[in-house]
């Protein structure tokens, strides 16, 4: 297993592959939340799947009143815990409300707000003058043949990787991602993430990855994840939406 795991992961050649392909591996993505609880700043949810399938585990925490940690598996979340990445638990003191509104649940900073659905799930981030930050792209699901799916999970042989799709706005920019050949505005490109040796200079091999970005929409958004990890970019797979695949079973990443 761990040779065939080397293989795929570094020796294999075909290092990018599409992250949708309904006809080679299964998805199942959030669509419902079964429950929730407020555990000081913390709001943990379990979160039913389409088609069903084991359900998400989904945790939302601000580490600042402009900083918010989203994180996601299908099985029991670990601690959250301080690392050579994140080096601290919070970054300053916030006093959190969260309420019930329409439907939806509310998550509010001094500066941000969270706005979770509840019987049809999708996930915003509005700043204090009411403008949206972050936005799941649901409407992909709407794309029969070429779906995008929001949240969710996907299963490939006996492994499972964590997928996030984010909204495009027409006109936005997406810039970072690391060392990188090729036009700055990463918009239209599908990238590799994944530091390795390399003898030559004509493949992502060679390119030096941080997995953060910023966007002209007014935020930066960074997955908290060493294993591979392949960005879509408005790209020609869909243009409206950054979609984000970790290989792993588990997601964390920090607006």
């Amino acid at each position: 297993m761990l040779k065939r795991r080397y293989y795929i992961e570094y020796l294999h050649k075909v290092d990018v592959e599409p992250i949708f392909d309904v006809l080679r591996w299964s998805y199942f993505y959030a669509s419902k939340i079964k429950e929730w609880r407020l555990n000081n700043n913390s709001l943990s949810m379990l979160i039913d799947t389409e088609p069903q399938g084991k359900p998400i585990n989904v945790e939302i925490k601000a580490l600042a009143d402009d900083v918010i940690l989203i994180r996601a598996g299908i099985e029991k979340l670990p601690k959250f815990e301080t690392s050579p990445i994140l080096v601290k638990e919070t970054l300053s003191n916030v006093k959190i409300e969260l309420y019930e509104k329409d439907n939806e649940l509310i998550y509010e900073t001094k500066k941000l707000k969270c706005v979770l659905g509840k019987d049809s799930w999708y996930f915003k981030i509005f700043n204090n003058k009411g403008h949206i930050l972050v936005e799941e792209y649901v409407e992909g699901l709407y794309r029969r043949a070429f779906p995008v799916f929001p949240l969710c999970y996907k299963v490939c042989g006996n492994e499972i990787h964590f997928i996030e799709s984010i909204k495009l706005a027409p006109d936005e920019a997406i810039f970072g991602l690391g060392e990188r050949f090729g036009r700055l505005n990463k918009r239209g490109q599908r990238l590799l993430l994944w530091n390795s040796d390399t003898t030559m200079t004509s493949s992502d091999r060679s390119y030096k990855n941080i997995p953060f970005y910023m966007s002209t929409r007014g935020y930066g958004l960074f997955v908290k994840n060493t294993s591979k990890i392949v960005f879509e970019v408005g790209s020609e797979y869909c243009y409206n939406a950054i979609s984000f695949e970790v290989w792993e079973p588990y997601l964390e990443y920090i607006v």
